[in-house]
């Protein structure tokens, strides 16, 4: 489904790149899930959204460790 979102808002939602790289790492995916993370942040960054900057950045230092992430409230 994320994958869809993504294609359906041809990959300029952060949110939905946020969810695509989370299902990727779930599923041990973590070259996509670092590559859809990246996109992400690019997209932070022109937004100059320093809140989703900071996600990005953390996101990304999981997936480069091989970690999923779990939002464990």
């Amino acid at each position: 489904m994320a994958m869809r979102a993504c294609q359906i808002t041809k990959r300029q939602e952060p949110q939905l790149l946020d969810t695509l790289a989370a299902a990727y790492a779930e599923v041990g995916r973590f070259d996509e899930a670092i590559k859809t993370t990246q996109e992400f942040s690019a997209l932070a960054v022109l937004a100059h959204d320093t809140n989703m900057m900071d996600i990005a950045r953390q996101r990304l230092e999981l997936y480069q460790a091989g970690k999923p992430y779990r939002d464990e409230q």
